[in-house]
């Protein structure tokens, strides 16, 4: 118990550098030029998705393992929120927001049905 109590009282002062370093890596300039390099990848990758019609998306999307699908329904509230204005996650944003979605929300039922023509789906 006190080798715990006197390792901790050294580390402290550690906590200010680290800190310090942490902030300078997501601030400094490589880290910004690979984030722009993300930003045009996830891009073009937005491009590709929507030129695919919307049952080929949702067979993609139904044939996804748990987690993924969840990583891409948390992007899609993300991209909901601060593209398209619509409040679709908790938190804040610096844009004006609408309550409510003027897009149509997929439903459970939705997913396993046919789907006819372009029909545009937000997954919840």
């Amino acid at each position: 118990a006190n080798l715990t109590m006197a390792s901790t009282f050294f580390l402290l002062p550690c906590i200010f550098p680290v800190l310090g370093y942490m902030v300078y890596q997501q601030q400094s300039g490589a880290a910004r030029k690979r984030m722009s390099a993300m930003a045009v990848e996830v891009r073009k990758v937005c491009l590709h998705v929507a030129e695919r019609d919307a049952d080929a998306f949702v067979e993609f999307m139904l044939s996804l393992a748990d987690r993924d699908f969840y990583y891409l329904a948390q992007a899609k509230h993300v991209l909901a929120q601060e593209m398209l204005q619509v409040r679709s996650r908790s938190g804040y944003s610096e844009k004006q927001l609408s309550k409510d979605s003027t897009l149509p929300r997929a439903t459970a039922k939705d997913l396993t049905a046919e789907f006819a023509g372009s029909t545009t789906l937000v997954f919840i």
